[in-house]
């Protein structure tokens, strides 16, 4: 106070106004400044916010549009599945080439039947994909037969060759049997020769087989039927007249 008393006016003066000024600066740098910082957060925030309210209000407007476009996704992907077979064993694929057979006008003198493998898993952690799939290929290609079990959904792939005989309209129509065969399968590739002694086309078809197992997919049941028992043939092939 002393001090005070011994300034001049104008000095007076002088501090006051420096008072003052610092007082403005401490409210402009420690309030005003803040405070436009948040309100610029704010309106940031603000705008995000509105954004996505008008986003919302467009899909609620379409809400219809998207539940039918949802209900028809389902649909096809159900309908998807009612196409991917559920077991994939040697005895099926035994009697789906007999239906062949029978359908195409066809006689088939030998099968092949490929490994199957493990080529989807839903229960996969997406990181460990490409580690995973090598495993699983090598851990699914050692067993011919499979039927839907466990959880999750799970995708096999594999192959059957045939050693055909038929005509020009015989492959037509296995090929037509094939692409419209109630289960998902595909030609991988055909082979055909004329045989000159008899007229008729010979060759290989060799057709992939797909198969979904896991939660929600039944492994279905079949007998085998209209196969008698006791053949002393069962292979159908020719037999030479005893001489």
């Amino acid at each position: 106070m002393e001090i005070i008393k011994k300034l001049s006016e104008r000095e007076k003066n002088l501090l006051f106004i420096l008072l003052i000024f610092i007082i403005l600066f401490c409210s402009y740098q420690f309030g005003y400044v803040k405070l436009t910082g948040k309100i610029d957060t704010l309106s940031s925030e603000n705008l995000e916010l509105s954004v996505k309210l008008n986003d919302l209000k467009q899909k609620d407007v379409a809400k219809e549009k998207y539940i039918e476009e949802t209900d028809k996704m389902l649909a096809d992907t159900q309908d998807m599945f009612n196409h991917l077979a559920t077991s994939m064993t040697q005895d099926k694929n035994t009697i789906f080439v007999t239906k062949l057979e029978k359908e195409a006008d066809m006689i088939v003198s030998a099968i092949s039947f490929g490994d199957i493998t493990h080529i989807y898993d839903s229960n996969r952690v997406m990181d460990n994909t490409t580690d995973q799939t090598a495993n699983d290929t090598s851990n699914g290609s050692d067993t011919t037969d499979v039927t839907a079990e466990g959880k999750g959904l799970k995708g096999y792939q594999s192959s059957i060759t045939i050693n055909y005989q038929t005509n020009y309209g015989g492959l037509k129509k296995a090929i037509d049997f094939i692409n419209n065969y109630h289960e998902k399968m595909r030609i991988q590739s055909i082979t055909a020769a004329f045989d000159s002694t008899t007229g008729n086309l010979t060759g290989t078809i060799t057709i992939d087989l797909f198969m979904v197992s896991g939660e929600g997919q039944e492994a279905e049941l079949f007998d085998i039927y209209r196969i008698d028992l006791g053949t002393d043939n069962i292979f159908g092939t020719f037999e030479l007249p005893v001489e």
